[in-house]
């Protein structure tokens, strides 16, 4: 399991699935330094979480592709995987667009409630790369809260089949 982000929701993605299957290989990257903003104790903290749980950091690899046996980042290095979880941030990657997922007009994959890409059901897609109806009848907003929704949503349909 690959999760690429650097952010609070990669970071809490990561540990989550980690915690959760302690027999996974989960691995991480990051296109920065992961927790580069939090301070030095904060970020010693974190580092000893993820060496605890086993999840493999591996940061300054930007990811330019995702594909079906792993990811590939800008300089030619393969992250092999047998899913990935994208969780890079509150703007979408064009990455989803570009692979013929049906989209909405920011990008998001456009899932159902089950979290599978309804052009692509082999596709899954969470946070703010999943465009999901909530109970209410309205799109799930970018949010905290709505990343571990449709994370959790997706981890269960992932781990089920």
């Amino acid at each position: 399991m690959l999760v690429v982000g650097g952010n609070l929701t990669a970071i809490e993605t990561a540990t989550a699935i980690a915690e959760s299957w302690p027999g996974l290989q989960v691995a991480l990257a990051t296109s920065g330094e992961l927790g580069g903003w939090l301070g030095p104790k904060a970020r010693r903290h974190m580092l000893r979480a993820f060496d605890r749980f086993g999840v493999a950091v591996h940061e300054h690899a930007t990811i330019e592709g995702v594909e079906a046996t792993g990811a590939v980042a800008a300089d030619g290095t393969i992250f092999p995987s047998d899913a990935t979880v994208w969780a890079a941030g509150f703007v979408v990657h064009p990455i989803a667009a570009a692979s013929g997922l049906d989209v909405d007009d920011h990008g998001r994959i456009i899932v159902d409630r089950m979290m599978r890409s309804v052009s692509h059901p082999e596709v899954y897609a969470a946070g703010d790369s999943a465009y999901a109806i909530g109970e209410d009848g309205q799109p799930l907003p970018m949010s905290c809260s709505s990343a571990g929704f449709t994370r959790m949503q997706a981890t269960v349909a992932i781990v089920g089949t």
